[in-house]
């Protein structure tokens, strides 16, 4: 044998005994060995085998933790980014203090007045639905502050500041949805002394408004408590064609007047008188409207209304487009 042949041989040797030479066996090895020479060899490749998967599933399981860990770190790298562009946007050099002399002075505060919010919070509220439990409201946050109490600061606890910040909210949306219709329209004035009376007078005010507001729909000024299904109205007139007059007896027949919830239209012809809404004579020109069925009885009634409340210096304006309710 050739010195070649010798090295050739020795080298096989090698990478036939060391402990991974199983992996570099052929495919097709049985063909080219005994029968009980090949189950003795599969037996022995299965051990070896099973000898080093848990190496490889330790080493799998290395890889996944390391890579939920970078994906954690990354995503608190991006709150930490957010929470200081929202502290920069929130910034305002020229926000109030407290006065010197106070258990808070230098903190910043709001300019409350008598104890009031800045009334730029938006609502989630419809303005077609008077406020029902369970509503949420749009820009809704507690105060962070003292506020200011027939000339004395007053720090809420955080349970009183969130609840002073909703029963404001809800007042808020309440008296400007009266106003909407009834712009002369103002709430009883109250007096407080604490911040459990500031919040027991938002919440009267609130009921007030609602009050307001059902007295209105009750004349035909805005939809009605039976309001249920309605029509967009193709403009203020009242050629109304033959879809829209179907489509009003159609719901007059399931749900009624809307006003008072009367299923008898009281009109010669039996159909409905459909109901602008909100009425053209209070809205400004090129507000959206709906049509509502009813009865003829509340449409001469809203008539009076009507030109009660036209009497008033102030039209009032188109009703916000951009609110909707959060459940």
């Amino acid at each position: 044998m050739h010195r070649s042949d010798d090295a050739f041989a020795a080298a096989q040797r090698r990478r036939f005994t060391r402990e991974n030479a199983h992996l570099h066996v052929r495919h097709d090895a049985r063909l080219f060995m005994q029968p009980a020479a090949y189950r003795l060899w599969k037996q022995e490749r299965e051990a070896k085998a099973a000898e080093h998967e848990p190496e490889s599933v330790g080493t799998d399981e290395l890889k996944a933790m390391l890579q939920l860990k970078a994906e954690v770190a990354a995503l608190r790298a991006e709150i930490t980014f957010r929470k200081l562009i929202a502290a920069l946007k929130a910034y305002n050099p020229s926000q109030p203090r407290v006065p010197a002399g106070n258990s808070d002075g230098g903190q910043w505060t709001n300019d409350l007045g008598a104890g009031r919010n800045d009334s730029r919070i938006l609502s989630d509220a419809s303005p077609e639905v008077p406020p029902r439990p369970g509503d949420v409201y749009a820009q809704l946050r507690p105060r962070s502050g003292p506020i200011l109490i027939n000339g004395r600061w007053v720090q809420p606890t955080p349970s009183q500041a969130a609840r002073l910040a909703a029963a404001e909210a809800q007042s808020r949306d309440a008296i400007q949805r009266v106003r909407e219709l009834d712009p002369n329209w103002r709430p009883q004035p109250s007096t407080y002394e604490s911040v459990e009376g500031l919040i027991r007078a938002h919440r009267a005010e609130a009921r007030e408004a609602e009050a307001r507001l059902r007295e209105l729909a009750n004349a035909g000024i805005g939809p009605g408590e039976f309001a249920k299904e309605w029509i967009p109205a193709r403009g203020p007139n009242r050629s109304f064609n033959k879809y829209e007059r179907d489509a009003g007896l159609r719901i007059f027949r399931l749900w009624g007047c809307h006003t008072c919830g009367s299923f008898q239209a009281g009109t010669p012809s039996g159909f409905p008188v459909l109901d602008h809404q909100y009425p053209t004579a209070l809205i400004s020109p090129g507000t959206a409207q709906r049509l509502y069925p009813q009865c003829l009885s509340c449409s001469l009634r809203q008539g009076g209304s009507v030109q009660q409340l036209k009497r008033s210096p102030v039209i009032c304006s188109a009703p916000p487009k951009s609110r909707r309710r959060i459940r």
